[in-house]
């Protein structure tokens, strides 16, 4: 018995911290021809180092001001933490070899932002997956 209520004050103690977190996925327009990118990929995507679709056309990333879900995209996708990611686009700026992705506040706003740019890619956590935008595979 005691070992059961040990194993559930456990179970719950890591269901509350910020280690439990929503599924993130990767979405682009629907049209934007891509179902699958490499995680190698969708990294350099994201830190500016893979700009154009395989079809030569422009890739538009765009990033979430959420913290929440920044830090699992950051911690999964791009293999940073969010202060890192940060710390990276700011170096860019600051020596004028890159410009950050576009922000949106939200999975809402990031689906109505993909939808409305050709060539957009972004994250949304995967609860608010739908059809007005593709999910993008990652392999």
């Amino acid at each position: 018995m005691k070992l059961k209520i040990f194993l559930l004050t456990l179970l719950l103690m890591f269901m509350c911290s910020g280690s439990y977190a929503a599924d993130i996925v990767l979405i682009t327009d629907k049209s934007n021809s891509v179902d699958k990118i490499s995680a190698t990929d969708a990294k350099n995507i994201f830190l500016g180092k893979k700009k154009r679709w395989d079809d030569g056309s422009i890739i538009i990333p765009i990033v979430q001001k959420d913290q929440k879900v920044a830090d699992q995209f950051n911690k999964t996708i791009v293999k940073k933490t969010s202060s890192q990611f940060d710390l990276f686009w700011r170096k860019a700026v600051f020596t004028g070899t890159g410009a950050p992705p576009t922000e949106v506040e939200d999975n809402d706003a990031m689906k109505k932002m993909v939808t409305s740019k050709t060539g957009a890619i972004g994250y949304i956590t995967a609860d608010a997956l739908d059809d007005t935008v593709k999910k993008v595979e990652v392999q």
